[in-house]
């Protein structure tokens, strides 16, 4: 089984940035890629553990996941001087603080260090919490799976449920139940969350029920998951505060229409002083100076790079330059070098 390679997702936290506070549920952007089949579930025996296993905190861990037809890409972005871990990426308006700490896995939340996941892991176990004014509370269920995730078998995986009771007024105009089913798998992470709302609520854009399913992730120590055959845009888990770093932070992921093209994902990232093109294509043997040359003719301003398979190709513009967008290369061979190793 192949592993995530450590240094490589050093390399890649090398160009992620830090956002101050936490907050979740804003519109997800549409992205490029295929729907993932439905996860086959075993139930098998329950095995206590910590959850610290569960939640990985490595600086470039990322996760991909597909939220309706869209494709939401997040990572750990930073730890600060006491270890705290940002959690930030689409579908995000706000990084997520995470504290790992002898009880278990905390959440740091308008200054209040909230328990998110108690240790031990263990079946039936329950917590409380208060978060604003929602009185919350959790329990690890008693099924445990086996899960097909990206083309991997993870054993020993957990369910929680958590449920918060929000007032009237906070923020829907009705009292409201906020449900969320989550299953976390070791070394890994979360592989699926369903959110729900009793009653649905009364705003446009908000959705009664939402399900995140992991399709891709890179995170340090755990197996490589399967190579997408052809190359697609949830194998290239580039995140906006990538660009941002290299690029500065006006640039933002644009949304984009599935993709009808194959083997290979185009990003597009926008300023009102200009736009950022990121474009890996697959070829169907190891790419040549030909090969790059070609590419590289069709687009003035274009630059780029080779990787196995792979054309790695920018294009610049004031928004950002050549010299700074040339910064993103080291860490695109580090995304792009997974689907060019052997299984």
């Amino acid at each position: 089984m192949r592993l995530a390679n450590r240094s490589t997702l050093w390399l890649a936290a090398s160009l992620l940035c830090i956002s101050a506070c936490d907050s979740c549920g804003s519109p997800a952007a549409r992205d490029t890629g295929t729907t993932p089949e439905d996860p086959h579930l075993i139930v098998d025996v329950f095995q206590p553990t910590q959850p610290s296993e569960f939640f990985p905190m490595h600086v470039g861990d990322r996760w991909a996941y597909r939220h309706g037809d869209a494709l939401q890409i997040r990572g750990i972005t930073a730890l600060d001087d006491r270890g705290d871990a940002y959690l930030f990426g689409d579908g995000l308006s706000r990084a997520g603080r995470f504290r790992l700490t002898a009880a278990g896995i905390m959440r740091v939340l308008e200054g209040k260090v909230l328990p998110w996941l108690q240790g031990p892991a263990e079946a039936g176990r329950e917590w409380t919490y208060v978060s604003g004014d929602a009185a919350c509370m959790a329990n690890y269920t008693a099924d445990v799976q086996t899960l097909q995730v990206a083309g991997l078998s993870l054993e020993n995986c957990v369910r929680v449920e958590r449920s918060c009771r929000l007032p009237a007024g906070k923020p829907f105009a009705t009292a409201t139940l906020e449900r969320h089913e989550e299953v976390y798998c070791p070394s890994v992470g979360l592989v699926h969350q369903r959110l729900s709302f009793d009653p649905p609520p009364a705003i446009e854009g908000v959705e009664a029920v939402q399900e995140d399913e992991l399709v891709n992730f890179q995170v340090a120590g755990a197996p490589l998951p399967r190579v997408h055959e052809p190359f697609d845009c949830e194998s290239l888990l580039l995140l906006e505060s990538d660009v941002q770093t290299a690029c500065g932070p006006n640039l933002r992921r644009a949304p984009q229409p599935p993709s009808t093209r194959r083997a290979q994902c185009e990003r597009v990232f926008e300023s009102p002083e200009g736009s950022l093109r990121v474009r890996v294509q697959q070829l169907e043997m190891a790419a040549t100076d030909e090969d790059l040359e070609r590419a590289l003719a069709r687009t003035e301003g274009r630059f780029g790079e080779k990787e196995g398979r792979f054309l790695i190709l920018l294009d610049p513009s004031a928004a950002c330059p050549r010299e700074r967008a040339s910064r993103l290369l080291p860490l695109l061979h580090s995304l792009v070098a997974p689907a060019t190793a052997e299984p």
